[in-house]
């Protein structure tokens, strides 16, 4: 996997461009008068509990060099930024020199966010989640300086390792041999409206749909209601949307992935789940079949669920790591603006709204008011995250601006919510961005 990762993010490289170059943030309040030196304490700490956040890449491996006193600082001048400027996270994200060698913590005191940025490689989604909860969780307690020398051996496995990967049976391989040909010949597939495509990519920018509480409980009411998840209507929606943004009406069929959370594999080599910051993921390659709104998204249930049964998506995550890249190397004669959904689930279990708000000192405490992570796109393509955070359901879309115009993306996330609203038979509301 993480060779996976390493080869997808040359794409674009010679434009200084790293595709899926993941940028993840969070919008804090706190009256803590030592907040950036508090927390420059807490990220030399996470590097001795997380090393991989300071490895770099060298001929495909991941390498860490131990932190005497020269390498700490050196670290530290690349890796910990304070910006003095009112810059805001979003405004950030689309200016911070690509490509990404190390993990870096990017502070803005003024507004209040830090963000992070790193190769896929080192982090995932929901691997941000656990690193700002670790982190926001540290600021509230005493940090001795750890003495560095032996913190190597908080390097976590490779993932196939860590997850103990069966060797696939017959019947699995055969399998993923007909999902894969069924995959293949699905394309082209539906496409978004994209514009100059032939050309060379430009920057990275994000967007989002945040849905209010209330419009949120009630999609999670009536995807329940119907036997699904909300990852399963969204999905739906997000096909059937972008068919109609494409004016792509003659497909019936959308060749995407399943991706899946693969954490719950790594517990028996790693019981502790705060360490699993970097990534654990795995996916599939699945055909959905598009028709009604409710058919669409029974078919997205059906195709999600059977794909992680029997450790299936596990089994053949090695060579799903594989075999994709070979067939990315290889540009579609059309280039692609297809759309990727990644569920991360609900937010509020695993990242807290405030840290340390019911100590003594009030002043010390931290408030979360948002978390937003996205993936740089050096194509036509775009990503969208999918979470809940704070009661609010959000679609957050990465996308480049030499292919997708602001007002394309707005038009499609309309689109978007116009499907759940007439699929699930409710009322929606959304929350200015």
């Amino acid at each position: 996997m993480e060779s996976f990762f390493t080869s997808i993010h040359t794409l674009g490289s010679q434009y200084n461009c790293q595709h899926w170059a993941v940028s993840t943030g969070i919008k804090i309040r706190t009256e803590r008068a030592t907040f950036t030196e508090d927390l420059k304490s807490v990220w030399i700490a996470l590097r001795y509990r997380h090393p991989i956040l300071a490895t770099q890449f060298e001929e495909g491996k991941l390498v860490y060099n131990t932190a005497d006193e020269i390498e700490l600082k050196q670290w530290l001048n690349e890796t910990f930024i304070v910006h003095p400027s009112n810059m805001t996270g979003s405004e950030l994200y689309g200016t911070t020199p690509r490509p990404l060698k190390r993990v870096i913590c990017n502070i803005l005191p003024h507004t209040q966010e830090i963000v992070i940025q790193a190769m896929h490689a080192h982090l995932d989604g929901l691997g941000s989640v656990t690193l700002f909860d670790n982190l926001l969780s540290m600021l509230n307690k005493p940090q001795q300086a750890p003495i560095f020398g032996d913190e190597a051996k908080n390097l976590l496995a490779p993932f196939a390792s860590l997850a103990r990967i069966p060797a696939p049976t017959p019947k699995q391989q055969a399998r993923w041999d007909r999902s894969l040909n069924t995959w293949l010949n699905a394309h082209p597939t539906l496409r978004l409206a994209a514009t100059n495509t032939e050309d060379i990519p430009g920057r990275s920018r994000m967007h989002s749909l945040t849905f209010t509480e209330a419009s949120t409980a009630r999609i999670v009411g009536a995807s329940r209601e119907l036997g699904l998840t909300v990852t399963h209507t969204a999905q739906a929606a997000i096909a059937l949307a972008s068919r109609i943004h494409g004016g792509n009406t003659e497909h019936n069929t959308f060749p995407t992935f399943a991706i899946y959370n693969a954490r719950e594999y790594c517990t028996d080599s790693c019981p502790d789940a705060s360490a699993l910051v970097g990534p654990h993921v795995m996916a599939s390659p699945v055909t959905l079949k598009l028709d009604s709104f409710l058919t669409t998204a029974y078919g997205v249930r059906d195709a999600f669920v059977s794909n992680r049964a029997d450790k299936y998506a596990l089994t053949m995550a090695p060579t799903f790591f594989t075999t994709i890249p070979q067939i990315l190397a290889t540009p579609p004669p059309i280039p692609a603006a297809e759309p990727l959904l990644s569920s991360f689930g609900n937010l509020d279990g695993r990242l807290r709204r405030s840290y340390g708000a019911d100590e003594t000192d009030g002043k010390k405490g931290i408030h979360v008011d948002d978390f937003w992570c996205t993936l740089d796109e050096a194509t036509p393509d775009i990503y969208v995250g999918l979470w809940t955070f704070r009661g609010r359901l959000r679609l957050q879309i990465g996308y480049n601006e030499r292919y997708h115009e602001r007002g394309s993306v707005e038009r499609w996330l309309g689109l978007v919510r116009g499907e759940l609203e007439a699929g699930l038979a409710v009322k929606l509301e959304v929350e200015e961005e």
